[in-house]
């Protein structure tokens, strides 16, 4: 009995691996033998022409029981391009996302394989990844620009064009906030250079320009904080005036002016003045204020009037066709970026404010929807608006169809770029311009993307070397961009 007993123990041992042999049994015990998760790629390649975008879906499958979360990385992005997606994903089950691959006319013409890398930390951890095979074409696109870059304007915030030197080309005014400095670029046949300079000891944000006082010299408006005021500065054939501060910092007006534009808020054929600001919305009195000027270059605050809004962007037009200034407005309000319409009343007045389109801010997180176009998009002599992500088609009588969608966003101008006299849509954020051309009846075609060195600040259309064609001049933090357009 008791050498069965040992034969039996002796047999188990063996079994599961013991005796010194470092053989295997069947009781051995294993790892992981499988990934955690796995991602996918749908389609696996794709064509498009250089200055265009496309997207592929990435799907994400879960093999454990309890969550992951996935870490996104992409590499192998075509020269100035890039490809965006998600950098983390919980994954439960199966997930899609998706990768945006944005080439510019600038993008090199031929295959590249871009490559998406998942991982995971942990016990468990490991990585997967996928490829998509890209073949880039050369653009199609009809129109180029030469592009021109002038760097050294530290926290750039404001830019307005005129000819400040009265040499019929426009020159560029532009705002720094870190430097508090006014610069007048003066513009030409060639190159841009710096011709005037001005510190104004002030934080410096938008600007505009306007001839105030009837001596036929334009004259720049800009809104500076810390402390809250008005800077004015005439633009003389000897270069810049002193500057002359006009407080805002009293009880109605003491928070930062965002944005200002010039009007005739009363109809008395001189310049009026509106400024839209930012504030603690525990401390708002006036979101927009109306400054009245009297023709000699002084301003009054309207107090009759005031709107108690966080003011991002203003805008100023005929929107209802009475003959008056009306003002719309991009406001922070407390889940969305609104668009409002304020319409022109007699006396400087105006009325109670109307909201036209409304984006959640989950769609832009916090930052603002960009500035506001007025313009008559579809040829039926009546105002339409654009915003960042949409164009909104006027019906008259201050009225609007629903907001059509576009992939137009960030900083917006409007004008005939390609000569068939319909306005296109331009826009710059981050390191491109857009140009999406007007197909007419308020149809636009898909947009092409250029690469530029920063914009996002500003962006303007104006013929700067006057040859009768519109260029671009594109405002980013550090750096001014005037592209002119090669047509």
């Amino acid at each position: 009995m008791r050498k069965l007993l040992l034969t039996i123990l002796l047999f188990i041992v063996m079994a599961c691996g013991g005796g010194g042999g470092g053989g295997k049994g069947p009781f051995e015990v294993r790892g992981p033998t499988q990934d955690d998760f796995a991602i996918s790629v749908t389609p696996t390649e794709v064509t498009l022409e250089a200055g265009k975008r496309t997207s592929v879906d990435l799907t994400f499958t879960n093999r454990r029981l309890d969550n992951l979360y996935v870490e996104v990385t992409v590499s192998g992005c075509p020269d100035s391009a890039s490809c965006t997606t998600v950098e983390t994903i919980r994954v439960e089950g199966t997930v899609t996302s998706r990768l945006s691959i944005t080439t510019t006319t600038d993008t090199p013409a031929k295959r590249y394989s871009v490559s998406v890398r998942g991982s995971t930390s942990g016990v468990g951890a490991n990585s997967a990844s996928v490829s998509v095979i890209l073949d880039v074409s050369p653009t199609m696109f009809s129109l180029s620009f030469s592009k021109t870059e002038y760097t050294g304007f530290a926290g750039s915030e404001g830019l307005a064009l005129a000819d400040f030197t009265s040499d019929g080309y426009l020159d560029a005014a532009v705002t720094s906030s870190t430097n508090e400095t006014l610069s007048i670029l003066e513009g030409g046949p060639g190159d841009m250079s710096l011709w005037a300079e001005s510190h104004l000891s002030h934080p410096l944000g938008a600007v505009a320009v306007a001839e105030l006082n009837g001596d036929q010299t334009p004259d720049i408006l800009i809104a500076a904080s810390s402390p809250t005021a008005m800077i004015v500065v005439s633009a003389t054939p000897g270069g810049l005036t002193a500057p002359r501060i006009i407080e805002l910092g009293d009880a109605t007006f003491d928070y930062e002016p965002k944005d200002l534009v010039i009007l005739d808020a009363d109809q008395n054929n001189t310049n009026d003045l509106a400024i839209g600001a930012h504030c603690d919305a525990l401390a708002c009195r006036r979101g927009i204020g109306v400054w009245l000027g009297d023709g000699l270059g002084d301003f009054a605050l309207d107090a009759g009037y005031s709107i108690d809004v966080q003011v991002l962007n203003l805008a100023t037009g005929d929107i209802n066709q009475d003959g008056r200034n009306d003002l719309l407005a991009i406001v922070d309000a407390p889940l969305t970026n609104d668009l409002i319409l304020l319409e022109g009343k007699l006396n400087g007045q105006f009325a109670s404010a109307k909201t036209i389109y409304s984006v959640p801010k989950s769609e832009f997180g916090s930052s603002p929807v960009g500035n506001i176009i007025i313009e008559d998009f579809n040829g039926d002599f009546v105002p339409d608006i654009a915003v960042s992500g949409a164009v909104i088609l006027g019906m008259g009588d201050a009225a609007f169809a629903d907001p059509q969608e576009t992939e137009i966003v960030g900083r917006l101008a409007a004008g005939d770029i390609n000569g068939d006299d319909m306005p296109d849509l331009i826009s710059s954020s981050f390191s491109r311009m857009v140009v999406t051309l007007n197909l007419g009846g308020g149809v636009f075609d898909e947009p092409t993307y250029f690469s530029i060195g920063g914009g996002g600040a500003e962006t303007l259309l104006a013929d700067m070397n006057a040859d009768g064609v519109l260029d671009v001049v594109v405002m980013g933090r550090n750096l001014l961009t005037v592209l002119l357009n090669d047509q």
